[in-house]
This record gives structure tokens, C-alpha cells and sequence, in this order.
């Protein structure tokens, strides 16, 4: 496995490694459905997609691989450009989520929020940030290098 060493605070493949097993973890626990009963996450639901826009290669790639070994589908892209370019050219109608990473500006990430609350009003989104900072227009906020914060938002989709 290759050492994972990155702006998100994964610093060694033990801690990733950690970051998969926390991720495994997660399947077991009970969600409500829609209708208000229980159910497990590792029973046979339809795939979710996720759309990531993240601000690194490096970042793209392992919230991406992170979120696969979840079960999830996931499409990444990097920078607001090639995601604007990307679901204007072929809208997705079966999103359940857009993630927002941490590496760009404040100004750069709002805007891209406000684009995709323009476009995509009923898919939530959630804003990864540094410390001390969150973007107001997304459903949800999370600190970058907390993915143990933000993976069981993710697992209500």
C-alpha cells in the first residue's frame, strides 16, 4: 500500500489503513428509512452516487477510495471548472450528495456551493473546511481531517 501523506491530516497506511476500518465500521450500524423504519446499511439498497469536487489529486483520491470500500459510487472531479463543465454537459439525476473539499479558497468553494444549490436544489452538500471556518449555504460542515464527523452523515443518504 502507498504511504498516504496529505492536506486531509492522513499521514502514515496505518491511519488510512484506520480510516478503511472506521469505514467498514460504520456498515453495520441502523439508519431510519424514509417511512421511519430501521434498517441496516449492509442490506441491498440502490447505489448512491456521490459527485466530489475536490482541490488535490491527492485528496480526490482518497475520499474517493474511502467512499468506494463504503459501497458507494463515486465521481470525482478536480476544481469547480471541471465539475460546472462535467454536470453541465451530462446533468445526473441520481445524486445523493455533493462533497466540497477543503483545498481551494473560501470564495471558490461558496461559489461552487451556490452553483450547485442553483442546479441541484434537492442533493445535499457537504462542505469539508478548515478549522474555524464552514461555507453557510451547504446542508452540512465538516472538518477536512475528520472524516470520522462526516462519514455517518454520509451514511443517511
Amino acid at each position: 500500500m502507498p504511504s498516504h501523506i496529505n492536506s486531509n491530516g492522513i499521514k502514515n497506511d496505518l491511519e488510512f489503513e484506520w480510516l478503511l476500518c472506521l469505514a467498514s465500521a460504520l456498515q453495520p450500524f441502523q439508519r431510519l428509512r424514509p417511512g421511519g423504519t430501521l434498517r441496516m446499511l449492509n442490506e441491498p439498497r440502490a447505489i448512491k452516487r456521490i459527485f466530489q469536487i475536490a482541490y488535490t489529486e491527492q485528496s480526490r483520491t482518497e475520499r474517493a477510495e474511502l467512499l468506494r470500500h463504503l459501497g458507494y459510487a463515486v465521481i470525482s472531479v478536480i476544481g469547480n471548472e471541471a465539475a460546472q463543465v462535467l454536470l453541465s454537459a451530462n446533468p445526473h439525476n441520481d445524486l445523493a450528495l455533493f462533497i466540497v473539499g477543503h483545498a481551494a479558497t473560501e470564495r471558490t468553494r461558496e461559489e461552487m456551493v451556490d452553483w450547485l444549490k442553483e442546479k441541484y436544489p434537492m442533493v445535499k452538500v457537504l462542505a469539508l473546511n478548515h478549522p474555524n471556518s464552514q461555507l453557510p449555504r451547504a446542508d452540512y460542515n465538516a472538518m477536512q481531517n475528520r472524516p470520522e464527523d462526516w462519514l455517518p452523515f454520509v451514511s443517511t443518504l
